[in-house]
């Protein structure tokens, strides 16, 4: 597997700052093709329909994007339910 995109780890540090609190915001930090890529989805699929839709997200999928973010699970978990609101 090839390196960590550097904007993972620019993310968790605006994270940790308070400074991402949506998908959207996450999504200005690292382009939704790499997240894509990083959670081993179809990043064109994930870019057009699921990026969109944060409760299509499975369970498995979040705990990756929080290992990728390097982030607690539940500050992952409260970005994606202010992100349904």
């Amino acid at each position: 597997m090839p390196d960590k995109d550097e904007r993972f780890y620019n993310a968790k540090e605006l994270i940790a700052k308070g400074r991402i609190k949506t998908l959207e915001d996450l999504y200005k930090q690292v382009p939704k093709k790499i997240v894509g890529e990083g959670l081993n989805l179809n990043p064109v699929r994930f870019s057009n329909v699921k990026s969109n839709n944060p409760g299509d997200f499975k369970f498995s999928e979040i705990i990756k994007l929080s290992e990728l973010l390097e982030t607690d699970i539940q500050i992952i978990v409260s970005i994606f339910i202010r992100s349904m609101q």
